[in-house]
């Protein structure tokens, strides 16, 4: 892949932020050091103090398999980390092991996740992530009352900005509506705009434009770029499309069968993998096709002599 080939913000250093469905504090956990079973040493963020700590962490089910092995990243303050691979790979059970809400099954066996700072998510099924029988603004107000303490007049008014800011419609002032009478894109929205009421330090998001047409991924994505850049969290991203990866993130960590196998800035991954499975993958990314010019045909015909005077 040549450098033109690499999205614009690939080598920018984003600060952006979004997020749904909300864990505070610390995700069980003791700082680690070489005395204390390290030996590895855990990779650094840019930050001087990283707020997010994933030292080594490993998942495992009862048939015996770890479906997340050895895994270790850090974020510090405004980075953005993608975290791609295929399906089956470990990236969400990561992401949720780093919130404290594994799956039924599933439980951490080895290494630790630490941070001391609140943390939101925003999940790839933005319907089944709302509660059907409530409308959405009711929703985000009742986050903004949990999470910050106001009272319920206060709490619409800053659900009613949130929504404006996630450029949502101004007809909910008026009438609040059920997530079954919005389109997913602005269920989405919803769904960001109940992560930030967390005001959250660190944004998840497990693949939150899988589900949408490729318009709205555009969408969603530029939103999370602007909201990260005027509202400083750190982001991890999940996804198994490269492209959407490099578009978001300054780091892109590249995941298979539970373990990471190459991490690194952007732009050095995509343009310079040392890994053969990132390799296959920048291969698998199907480039448009080049479609000859309206005029060639005409251009052809003429060139050849045929169409003359009969």
């Amino acid at each position: 892949m040549s450098e033109r080939e690499i999205p614009a913000r690939a080598d920018q250093a984003p600060d952006r932020n979004t997020a749904a469905a909300e864990h505070a504090g610390t995700a069980e956990n003791k700082p680690g050091s070489p005395e204390n079973g390290g030996g590895k040493e855990t990779p650094t963020a840019s930050a001087a103090d990283p707020i997010l700590v994933v030292d080594r962490l490993t998942l495992s089910v009862a048939s015996g398999q770890n479906p997340v092995q050895d895994v270790s990243f850090s974020l510090g303050r405004g980075d953005s980390l993608g975290i791609v691979g295929e399906s089956g790979s470990g990236k969400s059970l990561t992401l949720r092991a780093v919130l404290g809400l594994l799956p039924s099954g599933v439980k951490r066996t080895g290494g630790e996740v630490r941070h001391t700072v609140r943390s939101a998510m925003v999940f790839q099924d933005p319907r089944g992530a709302l509660d059907p029988l409530c409308p959405v603004v009711k929703q985000v107000a009742e986050a903004v009352r949990y999470r910050q303490g106001k009272n319920r007049r206060e709490a619409r008014a800053e659900a009613l900005k949130l929504l404006g800011l996630l450029g949502l419609p101004d007809s909910l002032k008026r009438e609040d509506r059920y997530p079954n009478q919005l389109s997913g894109g602005q269920c989405q929205r919803i769904v960001i705009a109940l992560a930030l009421a967390c005001r959250p330090d660190i944004l998840l998001c497990d693949e939150p434009t899988t589900a949408l047409d490729v318009t709205v991924q555009r969408q969603i994505i530029d939103l999370i770029v602007r909201l990260q850049r005027e509202l400083g969290f750190a982001l991890v991203f999940v996804t198994h499309n490269l492209a959407i990866a490099a578009e978001i993130c300054t780091r892109i960590a590249v995941m298979r069968q539970g373990r990471i196998v190459e991490e690194g800035a952007a732009v050095d991954v995509l343009v310079r993998p040392r890994d053969p499975y990132t390799q296959m993958l920048i291969e698998a990314v199907l480039p448009l096709p080049e479609f000859a010019s309206e005029s060639e045909p005409e251009d052809r015909t003429r060139d050849s002599g045929e169409g003359g005077t009969r």
